[in-house]
């Protein structure tokens, strides 16, 4: 059924499936396949044991891969005494307290569930948008398992 004219769209469509979305270690997320050449696909190869068809295929991505000192713009998920948690793209960060700016590590509201400044004129809340900086990334073999970001000078919120 699939060995026929279309075999080449087939796996085109099968790569993408399979990879955007995912995570290429210390490559990055694969956000979307961008160009699948037909000179690209390899001939196939037939596994022994299962009659299945293995392809080495190249292709062009555009991958997110964040850095140390990146500075992205984030929401925030989970907010607690001990900082929050923000997700950018798919990729989810940690801001401790000791890493907020001054005015804000001490201003965690418990009645509120919000990081509050000293002057009342920032608030970090679930569902805000905030702009940080990384500190550090966690990199898996597979996946990138955490980073850990400030606020320092990068301040932005609700």
């Amino acid at each position: 059924m699939h060995f026929g004219p279309k075999l080449h769209d087939i796996i085109r469509l099968r790569l993408i499936e399979e990879v955007e979305g995912t995570s290429m270690g210390k490559y990055g997320y694969v956000i979307t396949v961008t160009e699948v050449r037909d000179e690209d696909i390899g001939k196939g190869v037939i596994q022994d044991n299962s009659g299945f068809v293995c392809f080495n295929i190249r292709y062009r991505a555009i991958l997110f891969r964040p850095f140390k000192n990146q500075v992205l713009d984030a929401v925030v998920t989970v907010v607690n005494q001990l900082g929050f948690f923000a997700d950018v793209g798919p990729l989810q960060v940690f801001v401790s307290r000791h890493a907020m700016p001054t005015d804000l590590n001490n201003g965690y509201d418990h009645e509120s569930n919000a990081w509050i400044s000293d002057d009342r004129e920032v608030e970090i809340r679930k569902g805000c948008g905030v702009r940080l900086k990384i500190m550090g990334v966690s990199v898996d073999v597979t996946e990138i398992v955490s980073a850990i970001g400030t606020r320092d000078e990068w301040l932005a919120g609700c």
